[in-house]
């Protein structure tokens, strides 16, 4: 018996190989047709390449056939807000808890990443940005990212949309009291997204917490500092305990209400076409 190599959406690897070389192929065929002045190359698989130096370096001199300088762009996050970030859509995706902000928490990769990036490109051609969502501005990254790519005109012409957004304080709750109905089991909160119409405050980590957090990030701190000169200003992320926090306010209470709406709309749709399958279903036995 021939055991069928299965991949992602159920794909052979040579399936997969093959899409991969004919997506290379057209990209090959719009370049030379276009040739363009820019290119900008963006991925989370850039991210796992770095555990590839071999592959890193057959990248490099595959971009050079395409342009004369290759520029890799790292936005710098504040390790701090990066971790809280983490959590609060671990949570989103019922996978973290509030009560244990460590489990099922990934090491902070970017001095790594970056250093086998700067080991094959140079560090002459490491641009590193700091992130601007985070406090206390809130520019939209996408500007900032034609800004320091040198297509700033393009801002007026592209429309961007935020399809991941953070939870609210009380949607974040909601989130977590749905593991414990739910037994805890990770992955269970398959429609966290939806918890994303709640609107209202944030949630606001407690003083140990946040200091926990700190001492775990402490040696990334460094790296920036010591390697690339990076201070991160002082942000006051520590709020009062959870049960002063106001944030069941009336713009959560009416987006809760909406949530619960629009879940009883689908489920009700759901319903129907269950129903109708069922009719149809029916219908054909008869005629046998």
């Amino acid at each position: 018996m021939r055991l069928r190599q299965v991949t992602k959406h159920n794909l052979t690897l040579a399936e997969v190989t093959a899409s991969n070389a004919e997506s290379q192929r057209l990209f090959e065929e719009e370049f030379s047709e276009t040739k363009p002045s820019v290119l900008i190359f963006s991925s989370e698989h850039l991210v796992q390449l770095s555990e590839d130096r071999r592959g890193l370096n057959t990248l490099r001199e595959y971009l050079l056939g395409f342009a004369k300088r290759v520029e890799v762009v790292f936005y710098v996050r504040d390790p701090l807000l990066l971790m809280i970030s983490r959590l609060f859509h671990g949570v989103k995706r019922g996978d973290r808890r509030l009560n244990a902000p460590f489990a099922n928490m990934p090491e902070l990769a970017a001095p790594g990443v970056i250093e086998a990036y700067r080991s094959a490109f140079g560090p002459e051609n490491l641009n590193l940005p700091m992130f601007p969502g985070d406090l206390p501005d809130k520019p939209d990254v996408m500007d900032s990212f034609w800004s320091v790519a040198g297509l700033s005109a393009l801002e007026r012409d592209v429309d961007t949309v935020s399809l991941n957004k953070s939870l609210s304080g009380a949607g974040l709750l909601i989130g977590d009291a749905l593991m414990d109905i739910q037994e805890g089991k990770p992955g269970q909160l398959k429609n966290g997204f939806r918890l994303q119409h709640i609107g209202g405050p944030k949630l606001r980590l407690d003083a140990d917490t946040v200091v926990l957090m700190r001492e775990r990030c402490e040696e990334t701190y460094i790296y920036f500092r010591e390697t690339w000169g990076i201070e991160f200003p002082d942000c006051d992320l520590v709020g009062p305990p959870r049960d002063e926090q106001n944030l069941f306010t009336d713009e959560a209470v009416h987006g809760i209400a909406q949530t619960i709406s629009d879940l009883a709309e689908e489920l009700t749709s759901v319903r129907q076409k269950a129903e109708h399958l069922r009719r149809k279903l029916k219908q054909e036995r008869n005629k046998q």
